[in-house]
């Protein structure tokens, strides 16, 4: 299988864009007999010197959730058509790349694709990247410049966080959206521009209309179209696959042409993964990714233990609330009609309050034993009749949602163990999208 050149974190005419990594647009629909395949690094050709530097593909849309599944769609939907796009969201779920996959997908895919952050730019200098200048047209200006809209004549113009826009700078924008045609600073004359606009904003558009911060003659001119990027919490079910994915592309871009084999992450590290709410969605999954495989890369196989060492305090309190909200919601469940297992349900409180336990002073069995007021024996008796030492913990306690367990290996560390939890390892199926 091929390796795929994948893109840095925003083109070079990006104004601040900061986008995260490890979604991307969505693949032809032709392309689904790769469904399945297992990602794999090609080997060092024998006559080569040294093999370049290995980047995955950052084109492909990571998860098989439904809502992933409806941005797809929504994207092959749109993508081929003319019209304006807002792409709302929270911060880190991957606007940008959604707008690069409407450009890719559509009849200007040849032409260039300009992004502009409207919120890293300053005030005074917006109307000059938008439109460009001429030579003398302010203090400084010792050449001209071409425009972000020049640039993305024949192509598509990406507006990032647009309800930043200052709101003199609304008026200008409207009108060059109604004409298609700029006019530089300092200039007289005027430039037609064929381009498509593709916005983003992580803010209430609509309430940024009552409040008056935002035209809405502007918001009913760009918003013909609307797709909403999930967060990562909306989508547990693809956290896995995702992370699994980063791991390996992050193990291949630092090895350079070395072939090597990426840790396992153990059932016990990819439910604790699972459970924490990922406030910075992905864009904070791949920078935790990425602090892992630099920690552990070396590993044969990554457990709960080591996520739970390289997490910082912060992380680690949201995790143990999570499971703690989860604690809650079991003692307030009622009875049903049919009765419970009462058994069952002990083992399951039982294993969710050690492992909060756990998560809270980073897997320390003395601290957890103090937590718990138990002795220390008593605890890891509990944690060997819960399975809790050997890779199983809530999410075999509490299933989430359907795992995408499709293909399986015995890593060498886990069978020579002769544990037979942790001797079915999932390698990472790339399920509808293309086999990136």
């Amino acid at each position: 299988m091929p390796i795929i050149s994948g893109e840095k974190d925003g083109p070079a005419d990006d104004a601040g864009a900061d986008v995260p990594e490890g979604i991307g647009p969505p693949v032809a629909p032709d392309s689904s007999a790769e469904t399945g395949r297992v990602l794999v690094l090609r080997k060092e050709l024998p006559r080569q010197p040294a093999a370049p530097r290995v980047r995955l593909a950052d084109r492909t849309l990571i998860g098989d959730s439904p809502q992933l599944a409806e941005v797809r769609h929504l994207i092959q939907l749109f993508g081929p058509t003319d019209a304006s796009v807002v792409i709302t969201g929270k911060s880190g779920t991957g606007k940008e790349l959604v707008a690069r996959a409407l450009h890719d997908a559509s009849p200007r895919k040849n032409g260039p694709f300009v992004a502009i952050n409207c919120g890293a730019i300053p005030e005074a200098l917006v109307e000059s990247e938008l439109f460009g200048h001429v030579r003398g047209a302010f203090t400084g200006a010792i050449a001209g410049s071409v425009g972000a809209f020049e640039r993305a004549d024949g192509g598509t113009i990406f507006l990032d966080e647009i309800a930043d826009m200052p709101p003199g700078m609304q008026v200008k924008l409207l009108r060059v959206l109604q004409e298609k045609e700029i006019t530089q600073v300092g200039a007289e004359e005027v430039t037609p521009v064929d381009f498509r606009v593709v916005a983003a904003t992580n803010a209430d558009l609509i309430r940024a209309v009552e409040e008056g911060r935002f035209r809405e003659d502007l918001f009913y001119r760009i918003n013909v179209l609307g797709i909403e990027m999930p967060s990562l919490s909306e989508r547990p079910g693809d956290i896995q696959i995702l992370a699994r994915y980063l791991l390996l592309r992050e193990i291949a871009d630092e090895s350079g042409g070395e072939e090597r084999c990426p840790p396992v992450l153990r059932r016990d590290a990819e439910q604790m993964l699972i459970r924490y709410p990922w406030p910075g969605n992905v864009r904070e999954l791949q920078s935790f990714i990425k602090r892992l495989a630099i920690h552990f890369g070396s590993a044969t196989v990554i457990t709960a233990e080591n996520i739970s060492e390289v997490m910082t305090e912060r992380q680690r309190e949201l995790c143990a609330a999570a499971v703690q909200k989860q604690l809650e919601t079991m003692g307030d469940s009622d009875i049903p009609d049919d009765g419970i297992d009462f058994n069952v349900k002990v083992k399951q409180f039982e294993t969710a309050l050690i492992t909060a336990a756990l998560i809270k002073t980073i897997n320390n069995r003395t601290r957890t034993a103090m937590l718990l007021r138990l002795n220390r024996t008593d605890l890891v008796e509990k944690m060997k009749k819960h399975r809790l030492s050997d890779g199983r913990t809530l999410m075999d306690a509490f299933p989430t949602s359907k795992q995408n367990r499709v293909l399986k290996r015995r890593t060498p560390a886990v069978a020579e163990s002769g544990n037979d939890d942790d001797a079915d390892v999932d390698v990472v199926p790339m399920t509808g999208t293309g086999g990136v």
